[in-house]
C-alpha cells in the first residue's frame, strides 16, 4: 500500500499533507498549513486551498488535522481555511492542538496571558491569540479535539488512527508547561533567527554548538515518527533537538538501534539550534525534507547539512520544497568534496 507525501509551498512556514488507503478508506492527514498567504494570497488561492479543493472534489475528509504549535508561520493558513465556508470546518473529522484550555482542563495547566501577542524577534511572532482563535472554530463547529499529545519519559508514547501509529517524540508536560509562562523577557530573541552564508560546508565540518532554540512555542512542538506498514516519516515540527532525542530513547532507539526513516523533515525550517548531532546519530536515514522559502529568520543554516553528511552512512538527500534555495546554500567546492544530493520535492510516494 501506498502513502503520498505532498509538501505544500508555505511560504517560510509548514504545511504538508500525507494521503493513503487507510483502514479501507482514501484519506488525508494535513500537519500545519503555513502563514495565511498559504490558503489565500490576495485574489489567488494558495497552495493549501488548492489542495483542499481537490480532497473536496474526491468526496474525502481531512481524516486528522495536526496542528504542531500556535506560531504564525504553522497555525495562520489553518485559521485562514476554517474562515472561508466549505474548507475545513467542513472537512476536518479530528484535530490535535494542544491548546490552552485542552491543558487546562486536562492537566491543570494554568493557561497565562491569553490576550498577550509575544514577538521573539523582529521577524517570528508567536500568538497564543491566534491558538485561542482556532479554538473557538473548533469549539463552534464541533470537532473533535480531545487528544492531548506529549511525549512520555520512560515508555514511548504511541497513538494509533486508522491503521497508521504515530510515536510521539515531542513535547514533553514539562514543556507544555512552559509554554504557558511568560518568555518575553526571558529569553533572548537572536537565538531563534539565523543567518545563512555560503561557507564551504569543509570549515563546517566537526563544528561544535552549544547553542539551542529557546523558544517555548517550539519546545511545545509536536514531533512524531508516522509509520504505516514498513513506511517512516519523521515530522520534527519546530521541536527542541534534545526533547526529539529523549522521545526517541523513549521508544526504545538509540546509536545501536536507530530509527528507520524514510524521510525526515526537519525541525524549524533547518535551524542549526533544532538539529543536533546527538539526534542525528539516532536517526538512519537518507532523505531531509528542507521548508521555508528562506524569506524569514535566515533558515536553513549550512551547518545542518554539514552535521548529516558527518552523521550519516548514506549519500544524503536534501530535499528543498523552495529549491530556488539550494545555490544559496551550496558552493562548487561541496559536490567536489562531499557525496550529497540537493533538490527539489513537491509530492513523492513511498
Amino acid at each position: 500500500m501506498s502513502v503520498q507525501l505532498t509538501v505544500l509551498k508555505a511560504s517560510f512556514g509548514d504545511s504538508i499533507v500525507i494521503s493513503g488507503f487507510f483502514d479501507g478508506s482514501n484519506r488525508n492527514i494535513l500537519i500545519d498549513g503555513g502563514p495565511e498567504e498559504t490558503f489565500q494570497q490576495g485574489i489567488r488561492p494558495g497552495e493549501l486551498k488548492e489542495h483542499l479543493e481537490m480532497i473536496k472534489s474526491r468526496g474525502e475528509k481531512v481524516d486528522l488535522l495536526i496542528i504542531t504549535h500556535e506560531d504564525q508561520d504553522h497555525i495562520c493558513g489553518i485559521i485562514s481555511a476554517f474562515e472561508e465556508e466549505g474548507y475545513l470546518s467542513e472537512l476536518t473529522s479530528e484535530v490535535w492542538f494542544n491548546s490552552g484550555n485542552l491543558l487546562t482542563e486536562k492537566l491543570s495547566i494554568a493557561e497565562q496571558d491569553d490576550k498577550h501577542r509575544v514577538a521573539t524577534s523582529l521577524s517570528s511572532v508567536t500568538s497564543i491569540l491566534d491558538g485561542i482563535t482556532l479554538e473557538r472554530f473548533l469549539k463552534l463547529k464541533n470537532i473533535k479535539h480531545e487528544q492531548i499529545v506529549h511525549s512520555s519519559q520512560k515508555l514511548g508514547n504511541k497513538l494509533t488512527r486508522f491503521g497508521c501509529d504515530f510515536e510521539i517524540l515531542s513535547p514533553s508536560i514539562k514543556k507544555l508547561k512552559s509554554r504557558n509562562r511568560k518568555w518575553e523577557e526571558k529569553y533572548p530573541s537572536n537565538l531563534t533567527s539565523s543567518s545563512r552564508n555560503n561557507t564551504n560546508l569543509s570549515l563546517l565540518m566537526n563544528g561544535k554548538s552549544t547553542t539551542s532554540d529557546p523558544s517555548p512555542s517550539n519546545g511545545a512542538s509536536i514531533a512524531f515518527n508516522f509509520k504505516y506498514k514498513d513506511k517512516t516519516i519523521m515530522f520534527l515540527g519546530d521541536a527542541h533537538a534534545a526533547e526529539v532525542v529523549r522521545g526517541l530513547k523513549s521508544h526504545g532507539y538509540s546509536k545501536n538501534n536507530k530509527v528507520k526513516v524514510d524521510y525526515v523533515k526537519l525541525s524549524h525550517h533547518g535551524s542549526k539550534n533544532n538539529t543536533s548531532k546527538k539526534m542525528l546519530n539516532l536517526i538512519d536515514c537518507n532523505s531531509y525534507i528542507i521548508t521555508t522559502d528562506g524569506s524569514r529568520h535566515g533558515h536553513p543554516d549550512k551547518e545542518v547539512f554539514a552535521r548529516i553528511i558527518e552523521c550519516t552512512d548514506h549519500i544524503p538527500h536534501f530535499l528543498f520544497n523552495h529549491p530556488h534555495l539550494i545555490k544559496q546554500i551550496f558552493v562548487d567546492e561541496d559536490y567536489a568534496e562531499y557525496d550529497f544530493v540537493a533538490k527539489g520535492i513537491n509530492s513523492v510516494t513511498l
